[in-house]
């Protein structure tokens, strides 16, 4: 089912296929902006800004957009949206949001299709919102360009599923190096007596040092985990990771590094 909208002389109608991606089998979509002019020419900016994954401090996006064709009358470039600035430690899962977009400029009396290629960049994770914000602006390169949210149906994502690792540290902040942390975490969907693995990299001058052990450990009939003892070596920001190496049937690995410390 396709969602109009109508703004001035300009109307866009957006659809998508398919509607359901099964991971990894069928990974990649295709929205369809409709776009129906009037009396005069449109030049239109479209900005799809990607999804986002559940988690404070897990960056990035389930879908990355590729490049887009236009059916019909016009003109069809792409344009830099500027991309989030991330600094050494943060967690990054799939696709870097904000990366561009593409400008339309569709003459009077006329309808055209901007078909605009997506995908899934990594493995599911549940209670994810997959539902891009496409917005189109109008007109573009105007400082007095109007957002107009486009809005289709909802997207679902099946298949395989990935784990989302939610890990805490106790005492989360103050931490002294070579004072014990107490690590424990949470696992969705619930890993019941599964098998997950802690390690750590220290952010260097240089970028992030090679992943160190800390711990094998084993979830509760809750999914939960916990791990007490760890010692930062030295002074310094570490980044915390948790993975999933032996997935049960109907999941895959996964890691998250959602925890970054500061020890003084």
């Amino acid at each position: 089912m396709a969602a109009a909208v109508r703004f001035a002389e300009v109307s866009f109608r957006v659809s998508m296929a398919p509607t359901t991606l099964l991971y990894p089998w069928r990974r990649s979509l295709t929205y369809e902006i409709q776009i129906t002019t009037g009396a005069h020419a449109a030049d239109i900016g479209l900005v799809a800004g990607g999804p986002s994954w559940p988690g404070p401090r897990v960056f990035g996006s389930p879908l990355s957009f590729g490049q887009a064709r236009l059916e019909g009358p016009g003109s069809l470039t792409g344009f830099a949206n500027g991309g989030s600035a991330l600094d050494e430690t943060a967690c990054l899962r799939g696709a870097l949001p904000g990366d561009g977009g593409v400008e339309a400029k569709i003459p009077a009396h006329s309808t055209s299709t901007v078909a605009w290629r997506a995908s899934l960049d990594a493995p599911p994770w549940p209670h994810t919102d997959y539902d891009p914000r496409l917005v189109a602006l109008l007109p573009f390169y105007s400082d007095h360009a109007r957002q107009i949210p486009l809005r289709s149906e909802s997207l679902r994502v099946g298949g395989l599923s990935g784990v989302h690792i939610t890990l805490h540290a106790r005492p989360r902040h103050g931490l002294r190096h070579g004072k014990p942390v107490t690590i424990v975490g949470s696992t969705d969907p619930n890993l019941r007596g599964q098998t997950l693995r802690l390690g750590y990299r220290r952010a260097t001058p240089n970028g992030l040092a090679p992943l160190r052990p800390i711990a094998t450990l084993r979830t509760n009939r809750h999914g939960h985990f916990s791990h007490h003892g760890w010692r930062a070596p030295r002074p310094g920001d570490y980044e915390i990771l948790a993975s999933y190496p032996h997935p049960r049937p109907g999941l895959v690995a996964d890691t998250n590094c959602d925890l970054v410390l500061h020890a003084s």
